[in-house]
């Protein structure tokens, strides 16, 4: 008997989807003026510049079994901001505006 990759598949969406801050779809409709690292990090910036950054995730899946098949698919989309600070130190950094988080794309 074939096993159907189609729960690995489903189990890997899932984390996918889940590294995704369910926040993005209600993201900020801009970025603070100022950032300040805080006491572990005291570093702080002005921001520069921000865009709107929309990633659309598409997939599908298929599998048979005794002569009966199917598929699934479906796309999941989220948009959100993006800010660019001047640092203090005299780097640039980009950042999600919702999380803050760094962005490298």
């Amino acid at each position: 008997m074939q096993r159907s990759n189609l729960p690995r598949i489903l189990a890997v969406l899932f984390l996918v989807l889940l590294f995704v801050s369910p926040r993005a779809t209600n993201a900020q409709s801009a970025c603070g003026e100022y950032i300040s690292g805080g006491r572990g990090y005291p570093n702080s910036g002005r921001l520069i510049g921000y865009s709107l950054v929309t990633v659309t995730f598409q997939g599908s899946v298929g599998g048979s079994a005794g002569g009966v098949g199917g598929s699934v698919g479906g796309s999941y989309t989220v948009s959100f901001y993006v800010g660019t600070y001047d640092m203090e130190e005299g780097n640039d950094v980009t950042l999600r505006c919702d999380t803050y988080a760094p962005w490298l794309f």
